[in-house]
């Protein structure tokens, strides 16, 4: 059984907010349903991915 759904809507992303979370170059924050994805270290700022959390010795996000 097909479904008729209109056609979607376009946007352009900004950036990328988490792993779960997009800006849109309008402002608007988009969050994708069904991904979860694991939190960044304490303190981490979006860098310098994981150099400076490797070094103390955080290998696991949990």
């Amino acid at each position: 059984m097909a479904c008729d759904l209109p056609p979607g809507e376009t946007a352009t992303i900004a950036s990328v907010i988490d792993g779960e979370t997009l800006k849109l170059t309008d402002g608007r924050a988009v969050r994708l349903l069904g991904v979860k994805a694991p939190s960044p270290p304490l303190g981490w700022k979006g860098d310098a991915p994981c150099r400076s959390w490797r070094r103390r010795g955080r290998h696991s996000s949990a």
